[in-house]
């Protein structure tokens, strides 16, 4: 989301608008910096779906089940 944009290394929001237009390798690398800046990628590597989901989405992850849908993509796809 645009509010990120300076966090993430942009140095506006346009400019990050304009960085997602460009490829889809561009939203991969804006997802990699946003795990990175806010910690995430430990809950990646730990597999703690709980942990990513609240980091990623907030605190309505339970809601929507993120964390559920993490681990069962997780397994459907780790074979």
């Amino acid at each position: 989301m645009g509010f990120n944009a300076t966090s993430l290394g942009f140095p506006s929001v346009d400019s990050y608008v304009s960085h997602m237009y460009t490829h889809e390798k561009a939203h991969l690398d804006a997802f990699g910096r946003f795990c990175k800046v806010n910690n995430l990628i430990r809950h990646l590597k730990s597999k703690n779906w709980a942990a990513f989901a609240r980091g990623y989405n907030g605190p309505g992850y339970k809601t929507n089940k993120y964390d559920t849908k993490l681990a069962q993509a997780y397994t459907r796809y780790n074979q």
